[in-house]
């Protein structure tokens, strides 16, 4: 195992020191807060983009979902939700050309989870509520072929504070099971990735009895079943937001840490296919906030991990895209953004070569916060 403790200011980074080219940037929303937090590249170069908005729909924030071409255009956008607040976390693609997304629903005397399907137009196939009698929310979705698996954080499932919350779905979306599988302190799942044995992976958060945490990843059997975990992470509050399979088999792990300099640092770490650590790194620049909020691999197994940081940029906190390679060393990391906060929440590969990348700004855009797309053409 090796951890590389990188203080990216060695590098002399500014914004987008790279191939990487804007091909187009684009705002969606109105004059309330509107954020995008997944984003899906579609088969005709288009997007499939889910977020929040408080522009439009029935109450005071709804689940924003919306379809794109290659050049931005917005060709039709939904929203779902009630008087209450509710909000889409993670968006998926169907083989028949529809979709699924997870968040979270207004219940009235707190929160549940949402499972939506849709079709290629974005009309409800059927909306589902999962919840227990305490506040749930769902992060995550992987579509299967018989069904849907979920994560997210449950308080009503009797472990802890909080516990990691794994949902098992039929293919109409009826709750076939579910797992916590927290401890005694607040936990939380984030992502969830099938792998090809039938199980799944997952990555969140552990607590400790100092009301800290660690990064958590762990590997679950077709039933949901827990075969191993890791825990990661130092002496303060450390996250993990997203994982993802790589190609040469193993995982990679992104999302920040509290425990490696004075501000928060962005975190990614490399498993093996057992859960064995190959080597963490922990990223900033000592003296600003960084986050990462999803990680993906490319054909390569570079890693890539998309979120923000204040260290860079044009003012406040702008959008950041990190690659490492496959020993864990810094490459490259653009970032974009205005005078205010900007923040990338997801990102996907486009068949180019470039990257679609999604996330909230206040720099650009008619209201308070806008949902921010940037396409670009090459590698960062």
């Amino acid at each position: 195992m090796r951890s590389l403790l990188l203080t990216i200011l060695a590098f002399g980074l500014s914004p987008f020191v790279s191939s990487a080219q804007i091909t187009w940037k684009r705002t969606y929303g109105g004059y309330g807060v509107d954020r995008a937090y997944s984003v899906r590249q579609l088969a005709d170069d288009g997007s499939i983009v889910l977020g929040s908005t408080g522009s439009f729909g029935a109450g005071g924030g709804d689940v924003y979902l919306f379809r794109i071409d290659n050049s931005g255009e917005r060709l039709w956008s939904r929203t779902f939700g009630g008087p209450g607040v509710d909000q889409g976390n993670s968006v998926r693609v169907l083989d028949d050309g529809g979709y699924v997304f997870v968040g979270s629903t207004d219940a009235g005397n707190g929160y549940d989870g949402s499972l939506v399907r849709t079709d290629d137009s974005g009309i409800a196939v059927f909306e589902k509520s999962i919840g227990t009698t305490d506040w749930d929310f769902l992060h995550d979705v992987q579509a299967l072929p018989d069904g849907f698996l979920a994560v997210g954080t449950s308080y009503g499932t009797g472990n802890g504070a909080g516990d990691i919350w794994l949902v098992r779905t039929d293919l109409n979306g009826d709750t076939l099971w579910t797992r916590s599988l927290g401890g005694a302190w607040s936990d939380e799942g984030r992502s969830v990735r099938a792998t090809p044995d039938g199980g799944a992976v997952l990555a969140g958060g552990i607590g400790r009895d100092d009301g800290d945490g660690d990064v958590v990843v762990i590997k679950v059997d077709a039933a949901g079943t827990e075969e191993w975990r890791t825990e990661l992470g130092g002496d303060s509050l450390d996250l993990a937001m997203s994982v993802a399979l790589l190609p040469g088999g193993g995982y990679a792990v992104g999302g920040w840490s509290d425990s490696y300099y004075p501000e928060r640092c962005m975190y990614v770490a490399k498993l093996d296919g057992q859960g064995q650590l190959e080597w963490e790194n922990p990223l900033s620049t000592a003296d600003a906030d960084w986050e990462g909020h999803e990680v993906g691999a490319d054909a390569s197994g570079n890693i890539l991990l998309a979120g923000f940081t204040k260290a860079y940029g044009a003012g406040g906190a702008d959008f950041y895209l990190l690659t490492l390679d496959t020993d864990g060393q810094y490459v490259n990391g653009p970032t974009y953004g205005g005078a205010g906060d900007d923040q990338a929440w997801s990102f996907d590969f486009c068949a180019d070569g470039g990257f679609i990348v999604a996330g909230g700004s206040e720099s650009f855009g008619p209201g308070n916060a806008a949902a921010l797309i940037i396409r670009t053409n090459g590698q960062p």
